[in-house]
Formats: C-alpha cells, sequence, structure tokens
C-alpha cells in the first residue's frame, strides 16, 4: 500500500487500497480456527448478556 493511502479514516478504505495477496492474508487471518474460536467465544459471552 502506498504511504499516500495511509492517513485515511477506516471507512474511506477500500478493497482497491490492498493487493491481492494483503487481501488474501487478512482473509485467512479471518477464517483462522483461532478466529472463529473468538467469534464463537464473544457470541455466548454477547448473548449470555442479553438473557440476563
Amino acid at each position: 500500500m502506498s504511504k499516500d493511502k495511509i492517513n485515511k479514516s477506516l471507512s474511506e478504505y477500500t478493497d482497491d487500497d490492498f493487493s491481492e495477496k494483503e487481501m488474501a492474508f487478512y482473509e485467512s487471518c479471518l477464517n483462522s480456527d483461532e478466529a472463529q474460536q473468538i467469534e464463537e467465544a464473544q457470541k455466548k459471552k454477547y448473548n449470555h448478556k442479553k438473557i440476563s
């Protein structure tokens, strides 16, 4: 990613700002076993709070 694109707010970024390699890496992180476990734990915590 070029330096002139770094100082944007997060909502201004699009897929065009990232290379295919970067996107594949981020997606693999999001789909990792650890990320899935964290997501499940957060859902359980949220659902528990919602019921209480």
